[in-house]
Order: C-alpha cells, then sequence, then structure tokens
C-alpha cells in the first residue's frame, strides 16, 4: 500500500496493521532511484493520482518525476478517436451537438467510452451519448449554486483572511501594459510585499505552473518569497556556496514545476559567478574587481524586484 506522510503519522494506531508491508511515496523513490538504480535493468514507472497538489513538490521535481501528463477530462478530439476505435466512424451528423455539449460538460474520457461500448450501430450509440451528456449537464446545473445579484457586492467583499489578490498591471516583453487577473494566492503576510512587487515586475509567474491548485502554486510562490527575502538580506561576502547552491538547487526545482523564474535563477548565477570571481581574486593585489565591488556595495537583488 503507497501511503502519504500524513497517513504515516497514523502508523503506531493501526497495530493490527503492522504486518503489512507500508511504504510511503518517497520511500519507494528512495529506493528506485538509489538500491534498484544500479540493478542495469531499464524500468519506466508510472505513477497516477487525482490529488497532485498534495504531493510534496520535491519529489515532483525533475530526476525524481521526469514526465508530467495531465489527464484531462475528454475533448471532442479524444471523443473523435474513440469513436474510431469503437464504431469505426470518423465522422456523423451528430457530432455537431456532441462537440456542443463535451466542452460543457466535464466527462472523462472512460464514461464516453462505456457509451460508446454500449451498442454497435453507430447512430443507436451516439444518440446514447447525447442523453447521457446532455443527463450530465442537467445534473451540473442542479448542483451549481445559485447567486442572486443583490449578493454579488457582498461576496467579492469576502476575502479569506490570509487571501492576497493581486490587482496590478504588468509589462509584457513587447512593453505592452497588460492586466494581471485577479488572483488570491495565500502567503504570509511577511511575503505579501515581496509577491506583490514580483507580480508587478515579472506578471503571474505561477500562470504556467504545472500544479493545478492555488493552495500549491501559492506554496512555491512562498518560496520564491523566501529565497528573494534571504537574498535581501545578505551579503555576497557572507553567502557560503553551500547555501547558494541550495538556494539556486530550489531555483531550479521551481523551473521544473514551469514556475517561471528565469529571472531569479540568473542573478542566483551571476552572485556564484561573482564568488568565483572573489576566490580567484584572493591573493592577489585586488586589481580588476570593480564588478566584485560593485555587487559587495549593493543588495543583491537591486533591480531585480
Amino acid at each position: 500500500m503507497l501511503q502519504n506522510r500524513q497517513a504515516g503519522d497514523h502508523h503506531e494506531h493501526n497495530n493490527t496493521q503492522s504486518s503489512r508491508p507500508q511504504v510511503t511515496l518517497s520511500g519507494l523513490l528512495n529506493a528506485i532511484d538509489g538500491l534498484l538504480s544500479c540493478c542495469g535493468d531499464e524500468r519506466i514507472i508510472v505513477f497516477t493520482t487525482n490529488y497532485k497538489d498534495r504531493i510534496d513538490p520535491a519529489l515532483l521535481r525533475a530526476g525524481r518525476m521526469d514526465m508530467h501528463i495531465y489527464l484531462s477530462y475528454c475533448t471532442f478530439s479524444t471523443f473523435k478517436q474513440l469513436a474510431a476505435n469503437y464504431l469505426d466512424i470518423w465522422d456523423h451528423h451528430l457530432f455537431t451537438s456532441i462537440e456542443k455539449l463535451i466542452k460543457e460538460v466535464q466527462v472523462s474520457p472512460a464514461d464516453v467510452a462505456g457509451e460508446l461500448m454500449k451498442n454497435r450501430d453507430p447512430k443507436t450509440s451516439l444518440e446514447g451519448l447525447v442523453k447521457f451528456l446532455e443527463d450530465k449537464k442537467s445534473e451540473a446545473k442542479l448542483q451549481k449554486p445559485e447567486i442572486k445579484s443583490d449578493d454579488n457586492k457582498s461576496l467579492e467583499q469576502k476575502v479569506d483572511d490570509n487571501a492576497f489578490e493581486i490587482k496590478k498591471e504588468a509589462e509584457s516583453p513587447k512593453d505592452q501594459s497588460i492586466s494581471l487577473k485577479e488572483k488570491k494566492y495565500r502567503v504570509k503576510g511577511e511575503f505579501e510585499p515581496v509577491l506583490e512587487a514580483i507580480l508587478s515586475k515579472y506578471g503571474d509567474i505561477a500562470a504556467n505552473c504545472s500544479l493545478r491548485s492555488v493552495q500549491c502554486r501559492s506554496s512555491l510562490l512562498e518560496i520564491v518569497c523566501d529565497i528573494s527575502q534571504k537574498l535581501q538580506a545578505a551579503k555576497l561576502k557572507n553567502l557560503t556556496e553551500n547555501q547558494q547552491e541550495t538556494l539556486l538547487n530550489s531555483v531550479r526545482d521551481l523551473e521544473s514545476l514551469r514556475l517561471e523564474v528565469g529571472w531569479l535563477r540568473q542573478r542566483l548565477e551571476e552572485i556564484q559567478e561573482m564568488k568565483e570571481m572573489d576566490k580567484q581574486l584572493k591573493g592577489s593585489n585586488g586589481e580588476g574587481n570593480g564588478k566584485l565591488n560593485c555587487f559587495n556595495s549593493k543588495s543583491l537583488v537591486d533591480g531585480l524586484i
């Protein structure tokens, strides 16, 4: 049984199941990367989950999980492939109705395949699918709570205590002013001004993140803010190689999750270059280190945010 860390916390209370083999995802990955990696056998291991946002980002980084594939709800192109596989047809007059419904209803490819398998006659099968999608659409409407127009103003004013709303305008690379969509990233109070400055300058850096939930994206943004604050408080001469390597690896992990932090990685690489220059200049007469002196005299995030 593959359990998460939270489930593992209750292991002591399940003495009756102590003989049952249990392993965490982290433990499994450690075994694959460590003991099993030297066996010489090539393996492709596929993990699936409906709750990617609950997994520690450290377990999703490149080198751990090399490829992330999002299996979305059924699209019209997926339906056409299923229709070709199960009914051997590529076009039908009911396709137009199905295309419209499938855009309005969230249904899995497995559900669509199940409907198509009920009858081999294309017309009967597609009519059954149309009815199935219409029923799904009706169910969704019944489950969706109605919001009165009078309550719109009060709902807009309701913001979670820890919610951080971003309503800034950012400049695109083409110097065209674009309006950021309202976001509600939940970050610590100390990080709010830092995040606001970052989003104001670079736009929504989490817009293309492979993690979909606001909660998980907020956690990644807190890491960005924490790194920025550490650089702001540090001096080049006091920053150890281990510290800068840790920060750089963290940023690379964030980039592997498609967070747009190339600007931060570039600054850390510049710092690494300056530290290397500092090491080479030690013991010399100090000539030619004007750039290094400039770095020492300024904040490490000067001009960055």
